[in-house]
């Protein structure tokens, strides 16, 4: 039995029809990411808010007359006194099981997210949404990035609820890989935007 096939005209227009129907899909990811990234260095937050934090609605209207509806994060009275607790326990020495267990005992004095869990622990005591910036690339094709690969907001976009010597000593006990030289240091200060191989500080002069 023969096989029918496309005549050859038919096979090259569905090859191009593709290829445009591709390349317009990447360009509306493109468009999207790019959207976020610029959002995260004004400082608007994308996503559920991180444990301590609720979100606060802005509506913003660009040049164009277009309004849109952006997050900045604002401090959770009830959970935002947790947070530096949990830190000031790691840097006590206790690991992110141990904490988490002692929370949960305590519900009513550390409200829990959704329960404590040694991955909730561990996920809070790495956010740098903690230090009152935005953060944007800490993963990439869902592998977390060291933090000189980061961008952050060019300023403060939201209250800190811990200080920046806390927060580096407890990420890079948790993640001691990422320990960046000295060399390096520049794009994991809070501030400092990487772009490309390079980065800039809050006036725009080259790191």
């Amino acid at each position: 039995m023969c096989e029918l096939a496309w005549p050859v005209f038919v096979q090259e227009r569905h090859r191009l029809e593709t290829a445009a129907i591709r390349g317009y899909q990447r360009e509306l990811a493109f468009r999207a990411w790019h959207r976020r990234y610029l959002d995260a260095i004004d400082g608007w937050w994308a996503g559920p808010p991180p444990y301590g934090y609720q979100v606060h609605l802005h509506h913003v209207t660009d040049d164009e007359g277009r309004t849109r509806v952006l997050r900045r994060l604002v401090p959770d009275e009830d959970c935002a006194r947790v947070v530096p607790v949990i830190f000031r326990w790691h840097l006590d020495g206790h690991g992110p099981s141990a904490i988490a267990a002692r929370l949960a005992a305590e519900p009513g004095l550390y409200p829990p997210p959704r329960g404590w869990t040694a991955k909730v622990v561990r996920g809070l005591l790495t956010n740098p949404a903690y230090l009152g910036y935005v953060v944007h690339g800490r993963t990439r094709h869902g592998v977390l990035q060291p933090p000189r690969h980061w961008t952050w907001s060019l300023d403060q976009a939201h209250p800190a609820l811990v200080g920046p010597a806390q927060f580096w000593d407890t990420y890079y006990r948790l993640h001691p890989g990422h320990r960046t030289r000295p060399a390096e240091a520049g794009p994991q200060r809070p501030g400092v935007v990487s772009i490309g191989h390079g980065a800039v500080h809050h006036d725009g002069r080259p790191h």
